[in-house]
């Protein structure tokens, strides 16, 4: 082997750390991650546990629009380049857990409400079995009222108050 062969090998043992493709697709991960965060409630973003700093600039952004929201969104992502991202992302994805589960129950309480207002008799026992403390008296007068609500075109007063019940129920 020449000279020139012992050095061309040697150079392709170096590591050169990541692309610069890779560090711009890490820093819009990271700006994606900042844009999320800025999508969520207030009472969520207090439970990422950001830095003081980070999270006042998470709460101004909330306030801004179109080109100043960018602005804001790039020094987020400067701030955020401190934080813990695997943890804020868990908890991220935890709310999202949280929000699918919440979903599904107001679908339950939907069909049973429906199936309640289609004289369905054995979605009343079905309610009673997963709830003993149900008022069936209290239930049936709001089914009742709602009907008579449907019937004469009036506004859904006890269509709401049977959701409203059933959701007090599962609390």
């Amino acid at each position: 082997m020449n000279e020139l062969d012992q050095n061309y090998h040697d150079e392709d043992d170096i590591d050169y750390g990541p692309s610069k493709s890779e560090l711009k697709r890490e820093q819009q991960a990271i700006e994606e991650l900042g844009r999320i965060i800025v999508s969520l409630t207030d009472a969520q973003i207090e439970k990422l546990a950001l830095a003081p700093t980070c999270h006042e600039a998470v709460l101004t952004a909330q306030k801004l629009q179109r080109s100043a929201l960018n602005r804001q969104l790039k020094h987020i992502r400067k701030l955020l380049a401190g934080e813990k991202l695997d943890q804020i992302r868990q908890k991220i994805d935890a709310f999202k857990d949280n929000s699918h589960q919440e979903k599904r129950l107001l679908h339950k309480l939907e069909g049973w409400r429906d199936a309640l207002l289609a004289d369905d008799k054995t979605i009343l026992d079905t309610i009673a079995t997963e709830h003993p403390d149900v008022d069936r008296q209290h239930i049936n007068q709001l089914i009742r009222n709602a009907k008579k609500e449907q019937k004469f075109n009036k506004p859904p007063k006890s269509y709401r108050l049977i959701f409203s019940y059933l959701r007090d129920l599962e609390k």
